[in-house]
């Protein structure tokens, strides 16, 4: 079962997240509650990234600004190719 989002706003997030932890043992429900944990942080990451400004792509380290980078690919074509 996945992750479910219940409702979702610029403030919060509210999420269903489904366990089956009767029918295991006890470390099977440990690895499946790590598991659902990590599946959470992900959705909450990209939910942030989703909503970063242009002032908040620049991440500053060591007096170095570094920008990330957009999540379309580029079209690269070999120098021998025609263009149409």
């Amino acid at each position: 079962m996945k992750i479910e989002i219940i409702e979702q706003n610029n403030n919060y997030i509210t999420i269903k997240i489904p366990t089956e932890s009767e029918k295991k043992k006890f470390i099977e429900t440990e690895e499946e509650i790590a598991q659902k944990v990590n599946e959470v942080g992900k959705l909450l990451t990209k939910d942030s990234l989703e909503k970063l400004n242009e002032k908040d792509k620049i991440i500053k380290r060591n007096d170095e600004e570094l920008i990330l980078k957009d999540e379309k690919k580029k079209t690269i074509r070999h120098h021998t190719e025609v263009l149409q």
